[in-house]
């Protein structure tokens, strides 16, 4: 049996644009699963981004888009999302055939 085909996908979606919605629909058009990991607050900081939104604002809004089947908030607290690919692979590698789509 082989494993459907996944992709993880990241940003920080301060605020949430069109360039935003098509790089998720594209990630999404490749594989049967999309994981969106949203960036929280201290990796917006530290790319000294000006707060728009809120991280459970983003992440709401990314959870309820169509095309994201499973959105999570980074665990991070550098401007990598490494530590949060890891858990998405421990967590969801059995099930699924992972890819990261950078943007």
């Amino acid at each position: 049996m082989s494993k459907q085909k996944a992709i993880i996908a990241s940003g920080y979606f301060n605020s949430i644009n069109k360039r935003h919605i098509e790089y998720i629909n594209t990630a999404k058009s490749l594989v049967d699963a999309l994981f969106v990991i949203v960036n929280n607050d201290q990796q917006r900081a530290s790319k000294c981004s000006t707060e728009f939104q809120e991280e459970t604002n983003r992440l709401f809004i990314v959870s309820n888009l169509q095309a994201a089947d499973n959105a999570l908030l980074s665990i991070d607290s550098d401007r990598t999302v490494c530590a949060t690919i890891a858990k998405i692979a421990k967590t969801f590698g059995k099930s699924y055939a992972l890819a990261f789509a950078n943007g």
